[in-house]
């Protein structure tokens, strides 16, 4: 009997066929016999003490192309798991769809006609508790100078104590919103702090690291152990080292202070029961742990000839019930 495997992803035209990690997973899963079944968190719907999804079947092949099949409404419960790969904003829409999938997995936990309660990754609870910029405070001795808040004055306050600071959104991704600042540029500080202090969301704060103008590094974190990692080069006259916005990236190790904090992260995620996640390092420093879309996988693979998305799978369908898990080892 087939796995049936749910996708919460990002609509596919929207999707870099040739970079996307979701994707990669998609065509393993393909390759593996599975079926899978795409759906956007603006199509979940509960009713019927049930979590619908309104989605696509489809195939997807490691040239990232996507063959749809035919469009559905299925109750998730009749996934066998669920990818939660949609990407941010961490917004209230984002929040509420953590809580309609959580309910996939109480719900198929109590129902006696399903065979197995349906697994989530990452856990849809565990990611609503550990926003990516946020859970990073956990260790104050990793990070940089840090001020998190909502008031401009604070902010402020914080950035005349440094030379040169870099602000970004709390809930924001891919660089969007992301700034920096040195001193005489107060005006500049605080007229950016009006754009992004709308709706009295606070941002982040930090000491800029000068080592991010050759790069930071991506470190993927499975199960709690590195699977791997890359260097991210910002395009010229950027400090944004994020592939989607030029950086370049390049093969990297780790020195013994970044290995100490994966380490110590690693554990962390472990001890939440977060599956997958990317960990962002500047200049031996911790700057954010990605938890809701971690992305490189494809990277990793064309950088190092490896073939992480087959090491993923084997990890997810070992969380599925041993009589399921034993089928499709």
């Amino acid at each position: 009997m087939k796995l049936v495997i749910g996708f919460q992803m990002d609509p596919f035209d929207r999707l870099n066929a040739a970079t996307d990690s979701t994707l990669l997973l998609a065509a393993e899963a393909a390759e593996r016999g599975f079926q899978t079944f795409a759906f956007q968190p603006d199509a979940l719907s509960y009713y019927d003490a049930t979590c619908w999804a309104r989605g696509t079947w489809f195939v997807a092949d490691r040239g990232g192309r996507v063959e749809p099949q035919k469009e559905d409404l299925i109750a998730l419960n009749m996934c066998d798991l669920i990818w939660m790969r949609q990407d941010p904003p961490f917004d209230m829409p984002y929040i509420t769809a953590t809580h309609l999938l959580e309910s996939v997995s109480l719900e198929s936990a109590r129902m006696e006609s399903v065979a197995a309660p349906t697994v989530i990754l990452n856990s849809p609870a565990a990611v609503r508790d550990a926003p990516e910029k946020w859970l990073v405070t956990q260790w104050p001795e990793f990070i940089p100078a840090t001020c998190i808040s909502a008031d401009a004055e604070a902010l402020s306050d914080f950035y005349r104590q440094h030379e040169h600071i870099v602000c970004k959104p709390l809930f924001g991704h891919a660089g969007h919103g992301v700034a920096a600042f040195q001193h005489g540029d107060e005006s500049a500080f605080r007229d950016h702090l009006e754009d992004v202090l709308v709706g009295r969301t606070p941002v982040v704060v930090q000491a800029f690291l000068p080592d991010v103008l050759v790069g930071d590094k991506r470190v993927i974190i499975l199960e709690g152990d590195v699977l791997g990692a890359f260097q991210r080069v910002p395009a010229s006259g950027d400090f944004r080292a994020n592939l989607r916005l030029g950086a370049t990236p390049q093969p990297t190790s780790l020195t013994p202070r970044e290995q100490e904090i994966c380490r110590a992260v690693g554990g962390e995620l472990q001890r939440r029961d977060l599956f997958l996640a990317g960990i962002d390092l500047i200049q031996e420093h911790l700057i954010e742990i990605n938890l809701t879309s971690p992305t490189g996988l494809v990277t990793l693979n064309q950088l190092y000839d490896h073939r992480v998305e087959s090491v993923i799978w084997d990890a997810a369908v070992r969380r599925l019930p041993q009589q399921i898990s034993d089928r499709h080892a």
